[in-house]
């Protein structure tokens, strides 16, 4: 009894040990991709794989998955994704409902592949853009969200379910600007192929009350918005917005006087009514989106459905403080 105890521990020791020496090959015989770049070529993928401390690879397939073997026949080590932070779609896929489709569908079902993983994309290549020499690399791996301030990002997971629910769905729209990632606006993307650019992204961020930090500049005036409150009247179709911000820099004399405060609060006003009107009728009369999901809100609250939506904006400055003159 006891010989055969001391069998199974022995045993035991030799499964562990060697399970622990393919586990450690395993993981030296893999390629960390930190951020995959997709492209369309023709009817080619093409994936541009930033690899972690290395070079970027590129390589191209009939679809995703053989670009990615293409990679691992040329290479000792297997492509493994499951540190993925972000995926950047080309132009050309945007404007490719079908390889569009293909691509959300392929990421989806990669077993290592988060679904958290953050979705960007460029005008131009995704190539071009992972070639560059950022000073900070983190900002196009793991930790893109970095880049967004006020604005959202998009995730595998959020783009793929909208665009299943409503057929559409907002890219974040990235660049390349003195050595680091910036997001100048967003792709707008209906029934699987992108429609626009929306670079509007203050008239946005004020619909969707994520304005605070931004700044409002009426020449030589600039309004940093330090607290912002939004409510939406669905029945007078209002966009009410009440903002408390300082006035950051100006050139103009006379701004301490009572009367002048009131011609720039009034100005203010009217140049961020019309930002937030000028947006929304983009969405509403141009794009035919729900971008701002308010007919959904409308629906949960047994209002009925409406084809067209007329909503003005109702804006209320108060300037709490005044900066330096410049």
């Amino acid at each position: 009894m006891r010989q055969a105890i001391g069998v199974l521990i022995l045993l035991f020791f030799i499964v562990f040990f060697l399970t622990g020496c393919i586990d450690k090959k395993e993981l030296e015989d893999r390629s960390y991709i930190t951020a995959i770049g997709i492209d369309l070529s023709e009817e080619n993928f093409v994936l541009t794989l930033n690899k972690a401390g290395e070079d970027i690879i590129i390589r191209q397939g009939a679809t995703i998955a053989e670009a990615i073997n293409e990679v691992n026949r040329n290479s000792n080590h297997n492509v493994y994704l499951g540190v993925t932070g972000t995926v950047i779609l080309g132009e050309t896929v945007l404007k490719n409902s079908q390889k569009f489709k293909e691509t959300l569908d392929t990421l989806s079902r990669n077993n290592e592949l988060s679904r958290d993983v953050v979705v960007l994309t460029t005008k131009g290549t995704a190539e071009e853009f992972l070639s560059n020499d950022l000073k900070d690399e983190k900002m196009i791996g793991k930790y893109s969200s970095v880049v967004f301030d006020n604005l959202s990002y998009k995730t595998l997971e959020d783009i793929s379910k909208s665009l299943n629910r409503a057929d559409m769905a907002l890219i974040p729209l990235a660049c390349v600007s003195k050595e680091h990632v910036e997001i100048e606006g967003l792709a707008v993307v209906k029934n699987f192929q992108l429609l626009d650019y929306l670079e509007k992204l203050k008239g946005y961020l004020l619909i969707t009350d994520a304005s605070e930090g931004i700044s409002i500049t009426i020449p030589p005036i600039t309004y940093g918005i330090v607290k912002s409150e939004r409510d939406i009247d669905f029945e007078k179709g209002v966009i009410d917005l009440r903002l408390k911000g300082t006035i950051e820099s100006y050139n103009l004399e006379g701004l301490f006087d009572e009367d002048k405060l009131k011609e720039v609060k009034l100005a203010l006003e009217d140049e961020i009514k019309r930002e937030i009107e000028e947006v929304f009728n983009l969405f509403e009369k141009k794009y035919r989106i729900d971008a701002f999901e308010f007919r959904e809100d409308m629906r949960k609250k047994s209002m009925g459905r409406r084809n067209n939506l007329n909503f003005t904006a109702n804006v209320d400055v108060e300037i709490i403080s005044i900066g330096a003159i410049k």
